[in-house]
């Protein structure tokens, strides 16, 4: 009897185990209030999956449990996301927690009276879904020891150096709650047109749940969203693997030999993974459609919702996704598809996706990342190889190619996998192997065509990356399929060494940079006695917060108007210096404007440089009358850090009052001299 309960209720119980030993976790190791985790948990359950799952019932899918999980959280968010837009460009933010609640028992009411149940038993191989569980409980453990449990707060560990994206990213989901468009937090009041549809999420639920920034984007994005791709991926690799561990095959190698991967998807918080979530998710769908009906149905319309939800989340991915999904319906026609019927198709995706762009994108100076248009963009090191005999533009074209050959290999060699496959196999129609040729080629000439001083066009070939890992294991296994026993045993062995001379530099850069990031992760554990955070060089120390200064940044994020705006000094001995915006969750009229000048905006520059001579006079002549020029901008407080400006004082210069001081840090008021 009891065998029996196991039987039929293990799907139950290994999740609800996984959520109990990842809560125990957050509670032990990262310090987390168990009130929180609850409400994190309700947020989960009834405002992102329970919506999700209704509204793919609503939409009569055929789906295996691994897909309509995948699809339904996914579709959630997506919701989630909508509630968003409807209330931010307004700046009306304060309904969005009321119609998260709304939404939660519209969907659970739904699911009740449909009187359909939620996760349907189903033949063995399409019931619950051990790898794909199992694959996603591996991504949220990497997502809760890289990121979660490696950026601990300055109050729980000492002394503490963030990347500059993380903090970056913490301080969008501050600025996203405000209201959209976003805004650089970091030079007060400048437009901020960056891929919003994760932020949005991510500010969904911190308006929702009352959490701070910085515990949404370290503890509660990636925690879910990692292992949303990782689901959604594992589903995909299903649906074209006849045998499973092949899919399993692909998942793994995913991971092991591409480091961008883990890195962009369980650490990055700048939309890349929930944005290869969708993209995955678009490309499912599509094959599906494909192979339902030659026209327009619920599947393709799905896919085309999800395509958009791709290019918001992160807009190089979105056009790597229509793109293949174009090609696709490109090499239908020539295989004799209707015109009308693939134009109708087409026209579903293109609509859509100009139409996101238009409206995310089109005054914002990043646009999709592409503003630089460099053909053949000089690749450092790798233009330094080039005989210098050779012509400059055959140099520059050279370094490109050998740039793409080694920085890009799994998207070439799965460029080379679908072309000899499609060339193999041309009289059988493999619609993954389409999609796949088209996301490498537009991946890899996107990749070099254009240029952003952050390198943000890899991610047009790191969009292809998921697709090209499915398509290198099917060539190969269709390949092996046609030999005999004798001759796969020798092809193998042949396909084998080729694959571990390619792929050995990547596989090595993965184990090397996870030990790292390992190391880095028991460095700053609250259980760490071993780990002395005082010796560190003035450069570092620069780029840190000390517990002292992370009490003043919570105090004035706890006790200021959300409107206020803040200034300070830091940002002049390092322009990355995002740390107030990301703790105390304000405006500042100056802080690190290292990204507020990459944009090729001559009014962000003009208007950095007149904000940064009033800062320089103030804090590095410490000319306390410039504290007026700041007041009569519109600054509400002034920080003074010890560390930069020692036994600078305004109170009794100006008059300011001490708004919060200790040994480190010294908030004034001036918004009263």
């Amino acid at each position: 009897m009891l065998r029996s309960f196991f039987r039929t209720y293990y799907p139950v119980l290994s999740v609800s185990a996984v959520i109990l030993i990842f809560s125990t976790a957050y509670i032990i190791f990262l310090a987390t209030p168990w009130s929180e985790m609850f409400l994190f948990l309700l947020f989960q359950t009834f405002a992102v999956l329970s919506p999700g799952v209704a509204l793919v019932k609503i939409f009569k899918l055929n789906l295996s449990n691994l897909e309509k999980f995948s699809i339904g959280y996914a579709s959630g968010i997506a919701l989630n996301i909508l509630v968003y837009f409807i209330f931010a460009p307004f700046k009306m933010t304060g309904f969005i927690p009321y119609s998260v609640i709304i939404l939660s028992i519209s969907s659970l009411i739904y699911l009740f009276y449909s009187k359909v149940k939620t996760f349907e038993k189903k033949a063995k191989d399409e019931g619950f879904s051990i790898f794909g569980f199992s694959f996603s409980v591996l991504a949220a453990l990497l997502t809760f020891f890289l990121l979660s449990a490696s950026n601990l707060t300055p109050d729980l560990v000492g002394l503490k150096s963030y990347y500059h994206d993380l903090t970056n990213g913490v301080g969008l989901i501050t600025s996203a709650s405000f209201g959209f468009p976003m805004e650089f937090l970091q030079m007060s009041h400048t437009p901020h047109y960056y891929h919003p549809f994760f932020y949005s999420y991510c500010a969904v639920m911190k308006l929702t749940l009352g959490f701070s920034s910085f515990s949404i984007g370290t503890k509660y994005s990636l925690i879910t969203i990692a292992p949303l791709f990782v689901s959604s991926f594992t589903a995909l690799s299903f649906k074209v693997f006849s045998k499973k561990y092949y899919a399993a095959i692909s998942v793994i190698g995913m991971f092991l030999l591409s480091h961008p991967m883990i890195y962009y998807v369980c650490i990055d918080l700048l939309g890349f993974s929930l944005g290869l979530a969708y993209s995955v998710l678009a490309v499912l769908l599509f094959l599906k459609s494909e192979e339902s009906s030659p026209n327009v149905d619920r599947y393709l319309i799905l896919s085309s919702v999800f395509v958009v939800c791709s290019v918001g989340a992160k807009g190089p991915i979105g056009v790597t996704t229509v793109f293949a999904l174009s090609f696709s319906l490109l090499i239908s026609l020539f295989r004799g598809n209707k015109f009308v019927s693939v134009l109708k198709k087409g026209m579903v995706f293109a609509i859509p996706f100009f139409a996101a762009y238009f409206l995310l994108y089109r005054q914002g100076p990043e646009s999709m990342m592409l503003r630089s248009l460099i053909p053949g963009s000089l690749r450092g090191d790798y233009y330094e190889i080039i005989p210098e005999n050779f012509s400059e533009p055959l140099k520059r074209f050279l370094s490109n190619v050998i740039y793409t050959l080694d920085f890009h290999r799994f998207t070439v060699v799965g460029f080379f996998a679908a072309l000899i496959y499609m060339l193999g196999r041309y009289r059988r129609r493999s619609i993954v192997a389409e999609c796949t040729l088209g996301a490498t080629i537009i991946g890899i000439l996107l990749t070099n065509i254009f240029s952003q001083m952050g390198s943000s066009e890899v991610y047009f070939s790191y969009a292809s990356i998921p697709l090209s890992s499915i398509i290198i294991v099917y060539a190969i296994s269709e390949i092996l399929s046609v030999m005999s026993s004798k001759k796969k045993a020798v092809a193998g062995s042949l396909i084998a060494i080729i694959l571990i001379l390619v792929f050995k530099p990547s596989f090595f850069e993965v184990i090397e940079k996870t030990k790292s990031n390992l190391k880095e992760c028991a460095y700053n554990s609250i259980y760490s006695l071993d780990y002395d955070n005082t010796m560190t060089t003035d450069s570092k120390r620069n780029n840190s917060l000390s517990p002292a200064e992370y009490e003043g940044l919570i105090y004035l994020r706890d006790n200021t108007n959300q409107d206020c705006i803040i200034a300070e000094g830091r940002h002049l001995f390092n322009n990355k210096f995002f740390y107030g915006t990301a703790f105390a969750e304000r405006r500042f009229f100056l802080e690190g404007w290292g990204y507020v000048t990459m944009e090729d905006s001559n009014s962000n520059r003009f208007e950095k440089f007149q904000r940064e001579a009033i800062i320089e006079r103030l804090f590095k002549l410490e000319d306390p009358s410039f504290t007026y020029l700041l007041r009569d901008r519109g600054v509400d407080y002034v920080i003074v850090y010890e560390l930069t400006n020692p036994g600078f004082r305004l109170d009794a210069a100006v008059g300011a009052s001490v708004f919060f001081e200790n040994d480190e840090i010294v908030i004034y008021d001036i918004s009263e001299i």
